[in-house]
């Protein structure tokens, strides 16, 4: 083989070692990149699932307060009507006693 053709071959050689350094850095940039944004994807996640595992607890709160809050209604509802039964009652007795019935 001619001289110059065992340069061209270390040059051809050398040359395809520089592309692969290149491509090897460019890599490592990409996958540190591609870690740095899966990192806060990441904590974005959990961020997010924190927020909504508060929230479910805020509505089962206010569910509870509901069922409790109509709890109340229902009771002041039938102690109103027993005190109008007992009101209503009074009244029919005394109104026509001070009528002079």
């Amino acid at each position: 083989m001619p001289p110059d053709d065992i340069d061209d071959l270390w040059s051809a050689i050398d040359d395809l070692r520089k592309g692969q350094r290149a491509m090897l850095v460019s890599q490592g940039r990409i996958e540190t990149m591609l870690s740095e944004r899966c990192e806060a994807r990441l904590q974005r996640l959990r961020s997010v699932e924190v927020e909504v595992a508060q929230h479910r607890s805020d509505i089962q709160g206010l569910r509870e307060h509901r069922s409790f809050s109509r709890g109340q209604q229902a009771a002041l509802v039938a102690v109103g009507s027993m005190l109008a039964g007992i009101l209503g009652g009074i009244a029919g007795q005394v109104v026509p006693h001070f009528l002079g019935g």
